[in-house]
């Protein structure tokens, strides 16, 4: 029988069956990076951090 992996938020212990799962989460939910994990106060400054960082 295979195992699902999980993929735990460290801030808020919600658990996903993907790594991209969890990174989106991450992003929606903590405003965080997923390239370098700057933490970022919304969604818009989340955008623009992207396009001018990475």
């Amino acid at each position: 029988m295979p195992t699902t992996q999980h993929f735990e938020c460290k801030t808020c212990e919600f658990s996903f069956d993907s790594p991209t799962g969890l990174g989106q989460h991450v992003a929606i939910a903590h405003g965080e990076c997923a390239v370098c994990g700057e933490v970022l106060e919304n969604g818009d400054a989340l955008d623009e951090h992207t396009k001018e960082s990475h």
